[in-house]
Parts: C-alpha cells; sequence; structure tokens
C-alpha cells in the first residue's frame, strides 16, 4: 500500500485528536468515475491531489470540518449521518451563482474551500460573500490552515 498523502496525515492527526475514526479509502474505480463526472458536470476534474486524498480516506468530516467524498457515503461513527459527494454538493452550491470557476472540495462553518483550476490555486471562500478570503499555493497549506482552525 502506498504512503498516504501530507494531507492525508494531517486529516488524520486532527481525527485522531477528537477520536473520530477515518472514512475507508476510494478505490482507483470510483476516482476515476469521479474525475469524468466532474469533467462533464463541473468543467474541471478534482487535482490530483485530492484524488489522491481520497485514495487514503472517502471524505471526512470533524469537529465542524468535511471534505466531499466521491460519492454520497454514511459517515463512520456519524450516527447515519451522510457525507454528500463532491459532484452533486458543487451542482447545489452553483445553483446560486458565483461558484461556476471554483471546484469546492471541503467545507467549514465560515469557509469553502476550494481549487481554482484557473489558476492551479487552492482558496478559502467565504461562505455568505463567496470572497476570496485566503488563496493556498497545494492543498496541503489549505488542509493545515483549514485544520488549524477546526482544532
Amino acid at each position: 500500500m502506498a504512503r498516504p498523502s501530507d494531507a492525508a496525515l494531517v486529516w488524520r492527526a486532527l481525527a485522531r485528536e477528537h477520536d473520530q475514526p477515518v472514512q475507508p479509502p476510494a478505490d482507483a474505480a470510483a476516482l476515476a468515475e469521479l474525475a469524468a463526472e466532474a469533467e462533464k458536470a463541473l468543467g474541471a476534474a478534482p487535482p490530483p491531489e485530492y484524488l489522491d486524498l481520497l485514495r487514503d480516506q472517502d471524505g471526512g468530516e470533524v469537529n465542524g470540518f468535511r471534505f466531499f467524498p466521491t460519492q454520497p457515503s454514511p459517515l463512520i461513527g456519524g450516527n447515519g449521518a451522510v457525507l454528500p459527494g463532491l459532484v452533486e454538493v458543487n451542482r447545489d452550491m452553483r445553483e446560486g451563482g458565483g461558484l461556476d470557476d471554483h471546484v469546492v472540495l471541503a467545507e467549514g462553518s465560515v469557509c469553502l474551500r476550494a481549487f481554482h483550476p484557473a489558476t492551479a490555486t487552492f482558496r478559502e471562500l467565504d461562505r455568505i460573500s463567496l470572497d476570496v478570503v485566503v488563496v493556498h499555493a497545494s492543498l496541503l497549506d489549505m488542509m493545515r490552515a483549514a485544520v488549524e482552525r477546526h482544532r
């Protein structure tokens, strides 16, 4: 088995701090299907480093911070809660406008965390105004910042 990505290790540390389990990994077929479906529905696939995170754990939610799985999935230890799938979430969020140029990968209580394909950057967006709050060069940087806010 491959070593987990650094973003996956950051997530695992947060889950451990809150005594929460991590989701099972996505398999190669689910990742390929997500990439194809996102490209068709959203105009862009999730970035490779996000797919690496899903390869380790297919979505997750800890202390108000969640990242979206390949498909809607029951949250392990979530008392019946279901994590919505990445494409489903993005379709729903795009109905109100303002997010057509982003792929939302994760969310917290204050910010959406998204990939901006045109610039290959990762952005924190205000949940209400959708203004860009912070731009990160990598998924790992964005995950570290988000985890610090949800400790």
